[in-house]
């Protein structure tokens, strides 16, 4: 197959860009982020489609996220347009055939159909990505192309036909020979076995048990029948019960309804001004008046203490003449005591001065025996002059004393009458006060603040409780027997029928027949049904010698067929091991030639022997200085020599996938770390393949090997 052109409608950053293709070699060189790997990326889109969301948000062109475009091809000398496009998740493609213009291949998979191989080879094979992405994913490429050779079909899996005939085999028969179809046919030919022996001692059985089960089904259908004659009678005493029920509940509902309209007849009666009276009025009202007639009882005491003072008072007053007699004649006698008193102080002054003098005068002149008399009469008047004025000084506060006694015992009066007036005139204000919120309790319900509204008030408060007390009984007997009917009491059906009952008739003693009867005939069922049971269990049993034995005849001859299967099977599973680890010796070994042969050209012979594992896992052979050979893993090789490999390696597969008709190979970025001359021998040595290879390169290099070479072309791509 060989890809003509392609048309990008829109591919990441690419929109309506064409490309022509040649045959052999096409080197398209670009600068970074010109789009040559976006036209990588389109080749496998258009013929396999986008691997997964990643690609689909990596490719998908801005804002639309869709992907568009189609490729021309050259396939066994026909031509074809391969279309496909993709918008949001919605994704159509088709095949056309450009010789009449008609779709062709319908449902399939364009690369599958012109390449051969499915789109993970396609993508570890021939689809050679950037320098890192030139390694191949070893275990599942091994696997798919063990699938491939082995079978023709990707789909064909080698493993998965090996388990699947491993669990046939397991089905008919496990390993540890302790399960499987051939298990259960000899388990089933012993049961047959045994009960072809019991057979002949299961009919006395058989016959003892269906005696048994007739005589309990007609002791069952007699005790059926007095069930339901007493059943019979439960159920018309219920609807007497729940006629009586009916009656007792209208009854208590009369009561209810009589003792709440003599309440409520009761309450409007007394109801004034649109109130009625409760206990909390009650209550303030009777402390409204307790409090008016404490105030009363506290204004008669003020007035009595008033009374008292007044007369207290009156009685000073009378007195008072008598009082300031008295005074005056005790101020008299005090007077007179007390200029005598000041007189002798005078005199005894006067005597003391000249003594003094004469006393000084003495003993100035040296003449203490005159002197010190004289010293001695001086202090003795002195003595008696102080003497003298102290008790003036007494006599005066005697006076004193005299004149504001009786004048301060009749102001004490007054101050205390007037404090006594003032609490009078405070008690008198409370009193109005607390008239005042009695007079409009007392208006609240249009009666007048006297002692018999406090009593009016509570024996009405009295009767509306009993009324009231005497209703809520009555709605308590009601509802108590409303609510109290539980969900069996429901009144069965009744439509007014006469109920006749037999003479002494007592439900305890029914209920306990039919209780005791259902629990007879449950019994005598559940023995019944054991018995039937085990007659079905015997009657299995019982069966003719002949019948049995043609059933173990038939039972082996299935046995004989599953044996030839499970050995048909494992012979299967052996030869298919056999054979898959045969292709496997024979591809390993293949891919190692053809990889060292291609690796030899590329490295001019320094690289010859290169070793493919099962896994594609890779080793080689450098040269030891001391001119030997060692083997080591590709961990060992340069970069460069690495690349050199896995494209060698990749090239391989392809030719043993493929064989001649090789299919496009492209190779986006991947010789960037070779040097110039092995980049010369490969792209010598894929020239030479036969195969159309597709080179998409940053730098000049592959282009002037090209001309050099010659048989290719070169395109330029540039950015945006």
């Amino acid at each position: 197959m060989v890809i003509e052109s392609l048309h990008i409608t829109d591919f990441g950053n690419l929109h309506d860009f064409r490309l022509d293709l040649g045959e052999g070699m096409t080197v398209i060189e670009g600068k970074n982020e010109a789009g040559k790997s976006t036209v990588a990326e389109f080749l496998r889109f258009v013929l396999y489609g986008f691997s997964g969301k990643a690609d689909r948000e990596r490719y998908g062109s801005l804002p639309s996220g869709a992907a568009e475009g189609s490729l021309t091809l050259n396939s066994d000398g026909k031509r074809y347009r391969v279309e496909r496009q993709l918008v949001g998740k919605k994704e159509s493609v088709g095949i056309i055939d450009l010789e009449n213009g008609t779709p062709c291949y319908e449902g399939k998979v364009p690369g599958e159909v012109f390449l051969g191989i499915p789109s993970s080879l396609f993508t570890e094979t021939a689809f050679v990505g950037q320098t890192s992405g030139g390694r191949v994913d070893g275990q599942s490429t091994a696997e798919a192309i063990d699938n491939l050779l082995f079978s023709g079909s990707e789909a064909v899996n080698l493993k998965k036909s090996l388990d699947k005939l491993d669990k046939l085999r397991t089905e008919l028969l496990y390993k540890n020979k302790k399960g499987g179809r051939l298990f259960e046919i000899d388990g089933e030919l012993s049961a047959l076995r045994s009960r072809l022996a019991e057979a002949s001692r299961s009919s006395a059985e058989i016959i003892s048990l269906e005696g048994s089960i007739a005589e309990l089904k007609e002791k069952t259908a007699r005790d059926k029948k007095a069930l339901e004659e007493v059943t019979f009678f439960l159920a018309q005493n219920e609807k007497l019960e729940a006629r009586r029920r009916r009656e007792k509940i209208r009854s208590l509902e009369k009561d209810y309804n009589a003792a709440k309209r003599n309440s409520d007849r009761f309450k409007e009666t007394y109801t004034r001004n649109g109130f009625f009276p409760s206990r909390e009025y009650y209550e303030q009202l009777r402390e409204s008046m307790e409090a008016v007639s404490l105030c009363d009882r506290r204004i008669e005491e003020i007035k009595r203490t008033v009374d008292g003072l007044n007369r207290e008072l009156l009685k000073e007053e009378a007195d008072r003449s008598l009082l300031d007699r008295e005074e005056e004649k005790k101020r008299g006698i005090l007077s007179g005591k007390r200029k005598l008193a000041l007189a002798c102080g005078i005199l005894f002054c006067v005597l003391f001065i000249p003594s003094v003098s004469a006393a000084a005068v003495l003993f100035m002149a040296a003449k203490p025996a005159v002197g010190i008399p004289a010293a001695i009469f001086s202090f003795l008047f002195l003595c008696a002059m102080a003497g003298s004025f102290l008790l003036a000084s007494r006599y005066a506060a005697g006076i004193a004393a005299l004149e504001g006694s009786t004048q301060r015992e009749e102001d004490d009066l007054r101050v205390r009458l007037e404090e006594i007036r003032e609490q009078l005139r405070t008690a008198e204000e409370e009193r109005a006060h607390r008239w005042g919120a009695l007079s409009a309790l007392c208006e609240k319900w249009g009666t007048s603040p006297t002692a018999k509204t406090l009593s009016d008030v509570n024996n009405v408060l009295k009767e509306a409780e009993r009324l009231g007390n005497e209703e809520e009984k009555c709605r308590y007997a009601y509802v108590n027997m409303k609510s109290g009917i539980t969900d069996s009491q429901v009144d069965p059906e009744d439509d007014g029928s006469p109920i006749s009952l037999p003479s002494g008739f007592n439900p305890t003693d029914a209920k306990k027949r039919r209780d005791l009867l259902s629990d007879m005939i449950s019994r005598n069922e559940h023995k019944i049904n054991e018995k039937k049971i085990e007659l079905a269990r015997l009657s299995t049993v019982a069966v003719s010698p002949a019948e049995l034995q043609e059933k173990i005849t038939a039972l082996e001859y299935k046995k004989t067929e599953a044996q030839e299967r499970y050995d048909a099977i494992l012979l299967a599973y052996e030869k298919l091991g056999v054979a898959g680890e045969s292709l496997r010796s024979t591809v390993s070994p293949r891919l190692s030639e053809t990889s060292g042969r291609f690796m030899g050209a590329v490295t001019e012979g320094k690289y010859r022997e290169i070793g493919v594992g099962n896994g594609l896992s890779m080793t080689f052979r450098p040269k030891t200085q001391g001119g030997g050979a060692v083997t080591v893993g590709e961990e060992y090789m340069s970069a460069g020599t690495a690349d050199a490999a896995y494209v060698s390696l990749r090239l391989a597969l392809v030719s043993l996938i493929c064989g001649k008709k090789l299919p496009p190979i492209v190779f986006d970025e991947s010789f960037a770390r070779l040097d110039d001359g092995r980049l010369e021998n490969m792209m010598r040595l894929l020239a030479a393949s036969g195969a159309q290879i597709l080179i998409l390169t940053s730098t000049h290099r592959e282009a002037a090997l090209l001309e050099k070479i010659g048989g290719g072309t070169c395109r330029t791509l540039s950015a945006g």
